[in-house]
């Protein structure tokens, strides 16, 4: 339903849809979302509008699941393309896997194996890996029951990287070896190193004629990394409004907010001050 498409990539967006997706936004990989409408396009029919737009845009499957429906008959009602590439660890690869090819394993570990497949890497191995190629290898070798859980402690003087998984258990055991037996449907959790959060202590209209520089070391000093200052120069005398003190505050393109937002460490702040012309 049209009204409840930006419902739904909020939720994206917030954890409650597509791990993996969730998991590249939190290690600050970059996100364009566009909205076509199929009122007055021209177009009567949903499936008609979008073969004929989709090769006309420039979407990347990478790292992450890609679901398009069809009503189509003789075709499958849903599909997965699946893609990641590695970097000379575990996952030097460039591979995809559909829904069908998953459907596959699961229906040969049922019938032969009691619902389980054998793992193809020791879980030591995975760590120090990056999440989306190791999401991507467990996909790939037939689990999908797959979890990130974000360790929020990658900071600007952390020596690992951001997106690194830290720890990662199978059906509940941290050690699984290469050749193990496992459920397809196993619960896999990853610790993932993923920014550090800070509670932001005002609502933005709390800080409206709070001194800038008073403000911006208090951040500062909370561990916010990215405060800018932005001067508005319509002061004459400073008699009823002092000459530095803050008139908007934005974050991250938000200029309202309540009290306790969490935000990542390195949020874009803008503090807007009064200063003389």
């Amino acid at each position: 339903h049209a009204d409840k498409v930006f419902k739904k990539v909020d939720r994206y967006f917030n954890g409650f849809e597509n791990e993996l997706i969730y998991a590249d936004y939190k290690c600050n990989d970059y996100f364009t979302v566009q909205f076509l409408k199929l009122e007055l396009s021209g177009y009567n029919d949903i499936n008609e509008f979008i073969e004929d737009t989709k090769g006309n845009l420039s979407i990347t499957l990478k790292g992450y699941s890609y679901y398009e429906k069809s009503n189509a008959k003789n075709s499958s009602s849903e599909f997965i393309l699946h893609k990641t590439v590695g970097n000379g660890g575990i996952n030097n690869i460039e591979r995809w896997i559909t829904e069908e090819e998953i459907k596959k394993k699961h229906r040969k570990a049922r019938f032969f194996h009691h619902k389980k497949i054998v793992l193809e890497n020791d879980s030591t191995k995975f760590i120090g890996q990056m999440y989306n190629e190791v999401s991507a290898r467990l996909m790939e070798n037939g689990f999908t029951n797959i979890m990130l859980v974000p360790l929020n402690d990658y900071y600007i003087d952390k020596k690992c990287r951001l997106g690194e998984v830290s720890r990662i258990e199978i059906n509940g055991k941290e050690l699984c070896y290469l050749g193990e037996c496992i459920p397809y449907d196993a619960k896999i959790l990853i610790w993932v190193h993923t920014k550090r959060e800070i509670v932001f202590p005002y609502a933005s209209k709390q800080l409206k004629r709070k001194d800038c520089k008073k403000v911006q070391k208090e951040l500062l000093n909370l561990g916010y990394t990215h405060i800018f200052l932005n001067p508005i120069n319509d002061l004459k005398f400073g008699l009823f409004v002092s000459n530095g003190s803050i008139e908007e505050i934005n974050i991250n393109g938000r200029s309202k907010f309540k009290k306790d937002l969490v935000l990542e460490y390195d949020a874009k702040i803008v503090l807007s001050y009064h200063t003389f012309k």
